[in-house]
């Protein structure tokens, strides 16, 4: 596969301080990869380096082959850069910001025009393209700076933040348009908020102190995380002769009982012995509620992969019960703590607590799903029977995926 990017031994000081350390990686094309890690990682230096605004201060970065210091006019005809904070001249419109780009680089009226149609459709901001930057919102001039990278047509867009200062509907447009450009774009962006690193399906990697400490999907950084650790989360390991069993039931009722003397029985006869029709829901649920419960109680503690694997847990365990009250509320079903799992960000009492959809959209204000959320839970916008708890970042049928 072709390599966008290529850095070679890469480094860069200020001062005393080393703010990149001697990296070497490659970039595929057309890869959609995120960067994660603490404050003054290096994640946004890095990012400014590879948009060639810094010079490393040893090694090579190479877009496409080009060396971007010998050639920083070339390389950077291939990339498109957007800060974490807005550059955008506050006195000229946003399509007068958007076109001045687009002249810099010598692309016909006629594209540029196109273009800006295009994109600014496609993130809801053609009405406030004849206003000034000054008046516009914070998130709206993030989309703008957006839009006016795309002008040119780089073939690498690299974004510091890309939904910093938006609302859920705005980043969810925003991500509907990245996610139609990977494949034909190299996308390389930087981000603390975990629902939209996980939206990097290709690679993430995780800086600290200025190295990539790791590198991989986001499946893959979990289990390099427990191996690095080496946390043994104790799991049942189900005999050959036990999966033979399983197999060669009859009835879900056999295949419960087969499951006699491990860690599963109870929950499910449990479950069995609750349901009142022939769904396998509450089967389900109880397999996702042990799942979960061994994520959470083998969580090890320090360091910033560590806070990665934490937060994703909370977040699937906080999405997990969301959906399991929404079928819940939805069918008229009062509260079922045992089905609730503890160990995420919101309180289990509160949401037990709830009796309806509209309360259980009350319990979640001041929390970063409400938002999310009020503008979809109606009545009819939701399908709840795609509401099982196995997809942790899709919440329900029309819900959008970023959470």
């Amino acid at each position: 596969m072709e390599a966008s990017i290529t850095l070679k031994k890469v480094g860069k000081r200020v001062g005393d301080k080393t703010i990149l350390a001697g990296l070497t990686f490659g970039v595929e094309k057309g890869s959609l990869v995120a960067i994660i890690g603490e404050n003054d990682a290096g994640k946004s230096t890095l990012l400014q380096l590879l948009a060639g605004f810094e010079n490393p201060d040893y090694g090579n970065v190479f877009i496409h082959g080009i060396d971007s210091v010998k050639r920083r006019k070339d390389s950077q005809s291939y990339t498109g850069y957007v800060p974490h904070g807005s550059d955008l001249d506050l006195e000229l419109s946003i399509e007068e910001n958007i076109r001045f780009f687009g002249y810099i680089y010598g692309i016909k009226e006629e594209t540029i025009i196109q273009r800006i149609n295009r994109f600014a459709n496609d993130l809801k901001i053609s009405e406030i393209l004849h206003t000034p930057a000054a008046l516009v919102s914070p998130g709206n001039r993030k989309k703008a700076m957006i839009v006016r990278e795309l002008v040119h047509d780089p073939s690498i867009l690299i974004i510091d933040e890309p939904t910093a200062f938006m609302d859920a509907p705005s980043t969810r447009q925003t991500w509907d348009l990245l996610r139609s450009l990977s494949g034909e774009k190299t996308i390389i962006y930087v981000s603390q908020y975990l629902p939209e690193v996980e939206q990097s399906n290709d690679r993430i990697l995780v800086m600290q102190n200025g190295k990539i400490i790791l590198d991989g999907t986001l499946d893959k950084l979990l289990e390099s995380t427990l191996q690095y650790h080496q946390f043994e989360i104790e799991f049942v390991e189900l005999s050959k002769d036990l999966y033979n069993k399983l197999y060669d039931s009859k009835t879900v009722e056999d295949m419960v009982s087969s499951l006699e003397g491990t860690s599963y029985y109870n929950p499910l006869k449990k479950a069995l012995e609750a349901r009142n029709s022939d769904s396998l829901q509450p089967l389900e649920d109880a397999l996702d509620l042990i799942y979960y419960q061994n994520l959470v109680s083998n969580q090890p503690s320090g360091g910033a992969d560590v806070e990665v694997y934490r937060d994703f847990v909370q977040l699937k365990v906080d999405i997990a019960n969301i959906k399991t009250l929404l079928r819940m509320r939805h069918r008229g079903i009062g509260a079922h703590d045992e089905l609730l799992i503890d160990g995420g960000t919101l309180s289990t009492d509160l949401l037990s607590s709830t009796q309806s959809l509209d309360d259980l959209l009350t319990s979640l204000e001041g929390s970063k799903y409400f938002e999310l959320l009020e503008s979809h839970l109606q009545p009819d916008s939701i399908d709840l029977n795609s509401c099982g708890t196995r997809e942790p970042f899709s919440l329900c049928g029309s819900l959008p995926a970023e959470v």
